[in-house]
């Protein structure tokens, strides 16, 4: 965060007009214009921001939240401030009809070349918004949203108005910078030492080493948190856009960005050994990507989605413990002559693809069908 004396010079170096402070001092020096709700399909927060020194309000975890995660920890990004000062837009509606409304963006960031105001919104809703209001958000021919009476507002005052849509949510780097967060909020400094001295002539030694192999190659020497350390602190390069740190063996690493750019080709052939071994050892190609998939997912679901596959995966769980007691059970009766063991399985099977099935079912007992009942009495009987 700027100080008194760093924002006056940057506003200097900028050549930024009186009216253009006014604006930007006044988003740095007010508080946040209102406190956000969370909704049946999102779930709001408040972010602890290391670089601004207080709690930053997110309306959304599948859009504002990965928004802040990135600026966060974009080194282009000096400041940003939440629910800024609202301020005025003017268009026609979708009959012509001219209209002006009071709006209170989503952000305000300072970046080291312009400032300017952000609103954040699901590519779904922008989608709904340009019929109901095509003149407020727009697709430009490259695929991105604008909002045409934003851009005009703010560049009457020599700022930006930019739409940041889901789509642009880059999840393997949100995994990555969620995977490093207590140690990008440790100092740098902490991470000096000749220990890292040592893993950093590794990985010069070796460029495009992947994170699995340096972890074998210093276990029960260095500990993986000075690897973790070196990545969040800059001093080792990883593409974080690329691959996610939770799966090592597709990680690589650089002594820097340059070293990486120079070593391209060797990394892409890298990853594609990677890849072959994984399908030679019979896993689907695209196997690499579930965990991302289910990321998104998950990142994406509203509450109740999350309580609906809870309680499916009790149901699924508590029925299939009880179908391994059962045909463990049934393996005496087997013996005596009754039925063999893949028949029971069989008959479990559907037992419990009833008990899923049924909607009335509370997913404790498995709905077993009278014909399976009396099967198994029947086999008791001739048991004893």
């Amino acid at each position: 965060m700027l100080n008194d004396a760093d924002y006056i010079d940057w506003c200097l170096r900028l050549g930024l007009a009186e009216t253009t402070c006014a604006a930007i001092t006044a988003a740095r020096s007010r508080n946040p214009t209102r406190r956000v709700g969370g909704g049946r399909q999102n779930v709001s927060g408040r972010y602890p921001s290391r670089k601004m020194g207080v709690t930053i309000q997110f309306e959304s975890h599948r859009v504002e939240l990965p928004f802040v995660y990135e600026i966060e920890h974009d080194p282009a990004v000096l400041e940003y401030y939440d629910q800024p000062p609202s301020i005025p837009l003017a268009y026609p509606t979708a009959r012509g009809r001219r209209l002006s409304v009071m709006h209170t963006p989503d952000y305000f960031v300072l970046r080291l070349g312009s400032a300017g105001w952000v609103e954040c919104k699901t590519e779904g809703d922008l989608e709904k918004l340009a019929v109901k209001s095509p003149h407020r958000y727009i697709r430009d021919d490259a695929g991105n949203w604008r909002c045409p009476p934003g851009e005009a507002h703010a560049s009457s005052l020599g700022l930006e108005y930019r739409v940041w849509s889901s789509a642009k949510v880059d999840w393997n780097l949100q995994r990555n910078l969620q995977f490093l967060d207590d140690y990008l909020r440790c100092d740098s400094g902490s991470t000096a030492g000749p220990v890292n001295a040592a893993v950093k002539t590794i990985i010069q030694a070796e460029p495009g080493i992947s994170l699995l192999d340096l972890l074998v190659k210093i276990h029960g020497v260095v500990e993986p948190d000075v690897i973790y350390s070196l990545i969040a602190s800059g001093e080792v390069y990883v593409n974080l856009s690329k691959a996610v740190l939770a799966e090592p063996a597709y990680v690589r690493l650089f002594a820097s960005a340059k070293v990486a750019a120079e070593n391209k080709e060797t990394s892409r052939e890298l990853e594609e050994g990677v890849g072959n071994c994984r399908r030679f050892s019979g896993l689907p190609a695209e196997a690499s990507s579930a965990h991302g998939e289910a990321f998104q997912l998950m990142a994406m679901a509203s509450e109740r989605d999350l309580a609906v596959a809870n309680r499916r995966f009790a149901i699924v769980k508590i029925a299939s413990i009880r179908v391994q007691n059962h045909v463990s059970f049934q393996r005496g009766l087997c013996a005596a002559g009754s039925r063999s063991i893949d028949q029971q399985r069989a008959s479990m099977a559907m037992d419990m693809w009833d008990c899923w099935r049924r909607p009335g079912s509370k997913g404790i007992e498995p709905a077993v069908s009278p014909k399976s009942r009396a099967i198994c009495s029947c086999s008791l009987s001739k048991r004893l």
